[in-house]
């Protein structure tokens, strides 16, 4: 701001008179930014001082003069009401035992000069005249930052900004000088240069736990974005960054604390009245940082002479300073070795940067779950209950455009069908889950491939299917899953691909291209294991034919099913952290299920005689909370009694399995399907039961569940349409609510 710039060098001129610790300000203009014409000071920069001679600073007399200057400077500062904002080695100018300035013998009698640095660049300094108390309002929203690797952490924060901040700016400035090493920042971009300012702040203050949530919540940035939880596996609230390989993730110091400035052995070295400035300094709450004349006080600085009237100036001013500097001398503020001596830098520590920062990668869904809350959010009871009031499809199709789903079937000509809107819902999915998978990076792009792997199962059952029952391609692509679809699909679905002259060619496809080509390799040599020419020779393409044209369908499916569950299941356990916690209780509970289903689906079926249970329990995942006990005591059932036993210790599955007795009781009677339309089947208590399931796996963050979570429940939401849509065209509309499981329901 050119209006405060221009107040700035009245404030100045009153502290000052003499220019003793700031230069004059000519004229101010802006040009993009604010400009200060100053003064020229005859002295080197620190940070071409330190350069020039990097054991310089090594000497603690020197960083002692700096350290005082410096403070002199910024309690007249605070004294004017002004923030410097941009305080950093290039803006401290060293100056040596040489006569005034011109300035300097303009404003008064020469005085005889000591060695001294001086502040200059006052281009982004501000002040406040807006509030009773200074500074109240004011904060670095308003522009004016400085140099983010000297920035206080209140200024990082959206706090207000004070004088305390530069006392911030000081202390990292002679970290910086002390250690002869730079800032992080200069590992960073200005992207990330808030966050890794940020994790150096935590490091320098020794706050292993993150930033405080009592400060966190005083911040007025989303601090959800731009911080971890302190639930989530990294320790603590760290600042977060998306790193050069597109991943998110934690900035944590791999040291804490002064020990990588000063050594460990500070605090009973020449160091300790260095550390202690330092430790009182380096306070990464604003409002309880000493202001710089209270760490003057506290380090027995000299307080700066204020300016007296012209009488009484000439014959007054050097006995104060005189005692002043006897009691310094008395009680110095920094140990000061012998002139010969100079103290090391840590060796161990000396790798150029002042605060090593590691970056913990994070796949974190608080970016995946805001892009799946932008691509489609889930129907709420009021479109429930408007998709519900409608007389047709086209009443649907006018619904669900007020809905997530927009117009994505006004292309569909009339009359509309059930199986358009259905297709058209998967297709949506579809496309929005690869729009998710294009932003990942590994692991979670494997994890995305492990969730479309069970829908190219689904295919693959579908295209052998009607390869047996020589259906043309046409058909095949209208039941095509859209998650499903892999490369060489597009030749098994062109109208050239002879679908009834064998098996070849989907053989070499399954296997060669397409992940699930080892479930399926392993489930044909299990299927012909009888037999002695297959051995662990391989399978010839050749024989393919006649193992598939005799097997089931369904217990083809049933057997890669569970060989990808099993094996995404180990590949969530290898991620670690809340992943495997949450994806291994959703995929162990998946497990229970399919238990339950193939046992329930096996009674009064030829899969529950003796010779056949060996068949039956060959589809059972080898993991799970039924898993071993239960397993086993469910693979000796052949009646509801026995499953009703053997399910006795598991009192969750034990109410499900009554609750969908009268089911397939009134199923074994033969009665039909007009005694069963009172009951729910396993199927759609189970769809119930992981629609809750899925529901909590939002209620934890930082792990890849929920992506998985997310396509289970649009499925069911699709389900839910479908549904809806049947019983509207069959005009039975009573049924619609009993069956349609709602997603996210209001919870009472």
């Amino acid at each position: 701001m050119l209006a405060d710039l221009v107040v700035v060098d009245k404030r100045l001129q009153k502290v000052d008179p003499k220019r003793l610790y700031f230069p004059q300000l000519h004229d101010v203009f802006f040009d993009g930014l604010g400009f200060t014409v100053e003064s020229l000071i005859d002295g080197i920069d620190l940070h071409y001082k330190r350069d020039a001679d990097p054991e310089f600073f090594l000497d603690l007399r020197n960083i002692r003069v700096v350290a005082e200057g410096v403070l002199l400077g910024l309690s007249l500062l605070d004294q004017a009401g002004i923030v410097h904002n941009d305080l950093k080695p290039d803006n401290i100018v060293w100056v040596d035992a040489t006569p005034q300035s011109n300035d300097a013998k303009k404003a008064g009698p020469a005085v005889k000069q000591k060695t001294s640095v001086r502040i200059i660049d006052f281009n982004c300094a501000r002040l406040d005249q807006r509030g009773p108390s200074l500074y109240e309002h004011w904060s670095v929203a308003e522009g004016g930052v400085g140099c983010r690797a000297y920035s206080s952490p209140e200024m990082a924060l959206g706090l207000p900004v004070t004088p305390r901040s530069d006392v911030w700016s000081l202390a990292v400035v002679l970290c910086e000088l002390y250690s002869g090493r730079s800032s992080s920042l200069c590992l960073c971009t200005d992207v990330d240069a808030v966050q890794v300012s940020l994790a150096q702040a935590l490091s320098l203050c020794g706050l292993t736990d993150g930033v405080p949530s009592s400060i966190m919540r005083k911040s007025p940035l989303d601090v959800r974005r731009i911080f971890t939880p302190a639930f989530s596996p990294v320790r603590g609230h760290l600042p977060l960054r998306v790193n050069a390989y597109g991943v998110l993730e934690a900035l944590r110091p791999t040291i804490f604390g002064l020990d990588q400035v000063l050594g460990e052995a500070w605090p009973t070295s020449d160091q300790k009245e260095l550390g202690n400035l330092l430790q009182s300094a380096l306070v990464f709450d604003g409002a309880l940082r000493p202001t710089a004349k209270q760490l003057m006080q506290r380090c027995g600085f000299p307080a700066a002479t204020p300016p007296k009237p012209e009488a009484s100036a000439k014959s007054k001013a050097e006995k104060p300073a005189v005692k002043s500097a006897a009691k310094f001398a008395a009680k110095p503020a920094l140990a000061v070795p012998k002139p010969a001596a100079k103290t090391e830098k840590p060796r161990e520590l000396v790798d150029g940067v002042l605060i090593r920062v590691s970056g913990i990668a994070m796949q974190l869904d608080i970016m995946a779950g805001d892009l799946v809350q932008a691509l489609c959010g889930f129907l709420s009871p009021e479109d429930y209950r408007r998709l519900a009031s409608c007389d047709t499809l086209e009443d649907m199709r006018s619904a669900l455009e007020e809905t997530d789903y927009g117009t994505f079937l006004q292309d569909e000509p009339s009359p509309l069908f059930v199986g358009t809107i259905g297709k058209k819902c998967y297709e949506k999915l579809a496309d929005e889950f690869r729009y998710l998978k294009a932003q990942t990076v590994e692991p979670l792009t494997t994890f995305m491939d492990f969730i479309a792997r069970e829908k190219m199962i689904d295919n693959v059952i579908m295209i052998i299917q009607g390869a047996l029952n020589n259906k043309a391609p046409a058909e095949l692509a209208e039941k095509v899953h859209p998650l499903g679809v892999f490369e060489g699909m597009k030749v098994i679905m062109s109208e050239t691909f002879d679908v009834q002259g064998g098996f070849d060619d989907v053989y070499r496809i399954f296997l060669v291209d397409t992940p699930i080509g080892p479930y399926f390799e392993e489930y044909l040599k299990n299927a012909d294991r009888d037999k002695d020419e297959m051995g662990r020779a391989g399978l010839e393409s050749s024989e393919v034919s006649g193992i598939l044209t005799k097997q089931d369908l369904e217990i083809m499916k049933a057997t890669l099913k569970k060989a990808w569950l099993e094996d995404f299941h180990g590949f969530c356990m290898s991620q670690g952290g809340t992943t495997a916690e949450v994806m291994g209780n959703m995929l162990k509970q998946e497990a229970d299920f399919r238990v339950l289903l193939v046992t329930m689906n096996a009674l009064n079926t030829e899969l529950s005689t003796e010779t056949k249970l060996k068949t039956r329990n060959s589809l059972y995942p080898n993991f799970g909370y039924l898993y071993p006990e239960g397993v086993h005591s469910l693979s000796k059932v052949w009646n509801d009694t026995t499953v009703r036993a053997a399910l006795e210790p598991y009192g969750k599955y034990l109410q499900l399995f009554d609750q969908v007795k009268e089911f397939y009781d009134s199923e074994k009677s033969g009665e039909g399907k007009s005694a069963t339309a009172g009951f729910q089947s396993i199927e759609d208590l189970i769809y119930a039961e992981n629609v809750h399931m899925f529901e909590m796996a939002f209620e934890q963050q930082y792990h890849f569940g929920v992506f998985y979570a997310w396509v289970k429940l649009r499925e069911q939401e699709i389900r839910n349409i479908r549904w809806i849509a049947n019983m509207v065209i069959l005009n039975t509309k009573d049924h619609i609510d009993n069956t349609i499981v709602p997603i996210f329901a209001p919870r009472m």
